[in-house]
C-alpha cells in the first residue's frame, strides 16, 4: 500500500471507535464464562455487539477459557441495525 491509499484509507476509519472487553476463566467453565459475558453486556446499557470470541486455551496448568466482546456505543441518531425506519 502506498503513503497516500494509507492516509485515503486512515481518513475513512478515523472516527470509528471499537471498545472491548474480556472475561478469563481458569477453570474452563464455559456456562459461567457466557452468562458473565452477558451480564457486562447488559451491565453497559445501549450498544451493538460487533464480535464475541470465545477461546479455550489447554495447557499443562490450566483449561483456562477467554472471551472478549468488541462492541460501540451507536450515537443517539443512528438507527439500530434490525429496527424499524423512523416515519416520523
Amino acid at each position: 500500500m502506498n503513503p497516500k491509499e494509507r492516509s485515503t484509507f486512515r481518513d475513512k476509519v478515523q472516527g470509528w471507535t471499537c471498545n472491548h472487553f474480556s472475561v478469563h476463566t481458569k477453570e474452563g467453565d464455559i456456562v459461567w464464562l457466557l452468562q458473565e459475558l452477558a451480564k457486562q453486556i447488559a451491565s453497559l446499557g445501549k450498544i451493538e455487539v460487533l464480535d464475541v470470541v470465545v477461546i479455550h486455551e489447554r495447557d499443562g496448568e490450566t483449561d483456562g477459557v477467554t472471551g472478549t466482546v468488541y462492541f460501540y456505543f451507536p450515537k443517539p441518531d443512528e438507527e439500530q441495525p434490525g429496527s424499524m425506519p423512523r416515519t416520523s
